[in-house]
């Protein structure tokens, strides 16, 4: 069930007519008065919910806040998609305390692909990412090859990698290759294989993220 979360629990839904669809978990503790890192997920499969379930104790310990994407799906890359997630972070980011220096893109599996592609398009809106047993677009058949001349310097990632996941091999390639663009790492292994990481590495991750 990844980060030990709720089958409910308190959040905003926002639909809009032209397709824009998330929710938005707010810690019940937000001080209104600071600005915060704000978590904006994707799953492969558009269940914002469990980006919100998945990261919810972490944004009640560090006060962050999440977004959970209704508007990505595996699938070829779509610009209406890409479109919608911008416009939802833009909209979260106006109505809500958000640090716009501390914008997160995380996701398992082609939700974390979806990260690297986010932060690839648009490098000045996001510090860094999470991926959870995911790896970067040009792996996969049919994608464009890396363009390391458009390629952001000097962001950071967390990858949470499980050693019996398919794709552990790839971060791996992922991982070096982020750091020779001078991003900075943290790898985090756990157990479990293709899956979301358990609570305790959510935890982690965000310690560390929000040292660097």
């Amino acid at each position: 069930r990844g980060n030990d979360g709720v089958a409910e629990l308190p959040h905003v839904t926002l639909n809009q007519p032209d397709g824009l669809s998330c929710e938005i978990y707010l810690p019940p503790k937000l001080d209104r008065s600071q600005k915060h890192p704000l978590i904006f997920g994707s799953s492969p499969a558009g269940n914002a919910h469990d980006i919100l379930r998945v990261w919810r104790g972490t944004a009640d310990q560090f006060g962050w806040i999440v977004v959970g994407s209704g508007n990505y799906r595996n699938g070829p890359n779509d610009a209406h998609q890409n479109q919608l997630q911008l416009e939802t972070i833009a909209i979260v980011m106006r109505d809500y305390p958000v640090d716009p220096a501390r914008v997160y893109a995380v996701g398992l599996s082609g939700g974390g692909m979806n990260s690297y592609i986010l932060i690839d398009a648009h490098p000045e809106m996001f510090r860094g990412i999470v991926v959870n047993t995911g790896m970067m677009p040009q792996h996969m058949a049919g994608n464009p090859p890396f363009d390391a001349a458009h390629f952001p310097h000097d962001k950071v990632a967390v990858l949470l990698a499980s050693p019996t996941d398919f794709r552990f091999g790839e971060m791996h390639e992922d991982r070096k290759l982020l750091e020779s663009f001078g991003w900075q790492i943290d790898w985090i292994e756990f157990d479990g294989g293709h899956k979301y990481a358990p609570s305790s590495r959510y935890v982690e991750a965000a310690a560390w993220l929000r040292d660097h």
